[in-house]
């Protein structure tokens, strides 16, 4: 199936999950492998439907890779967003809990291309390679 089927499949298995129909979100959940590992929005979504549907092992699984593959720079926001998704609640539990601290493998490209280079600059980059606002220490005033 195209990228788009898949994600439209996801999305009807979380909608299927939400109002109760556990057979169809479980189904829609199985017809898809471990998932894409380029596509970290493709990914969060699949965690969220098997969280959903009870497969919380898979749903870590696809949690851990999506933070892992996700800019350093977007993760904070990522992760205070995953913070108010219902859809993974039952991940929060003392054996899942390492998911949620995972932290990303993308290696910054430095401050090129970041609207914040001319105030910042790669004097001010944290451990990920990145000195921007996400990383709480960009001097452009905005964090």
């Amino acid at each position: 199936p195209t990228e788009r089927t898949v994600r439209a499949n996801v999305m009807l298995g979380i909608a299927a999950a939400r109002i109760g129909d556990l057979p169809k979100a479980k189904r829609l959940a199985a017809a898809f492998g471990r998932g894409d590992q380029v596509d970290t929005q493709l990914l969060y979504d699949r965690a969220c439907l098997s969280a959903l549907v009870g497969d919380l092992p898979t749903a870590a699984d696809q949690l851990r890779t999506c933070f892992e593959g996700s800019p350093a720079a977007s993760l904070v926001r990522l992760k205070t967003y995953t913070k108010t998704r219902k859809d993974l609640d039952r991940l929060r539990t003392p054996k899942y809990a390492a998911v949620f601290e995972t932290a990303s493998k993308v290696k910054a490209a430095g401050c090129a291309g970041c609207s914040s280079a001319a105030t910042c600059g790669e004097a001010k980059t944290d451990e990920a390679g990145c000195g921007d606002d996400a990383a709480g220490d960009c001097a452009d005033g905005k964090n």
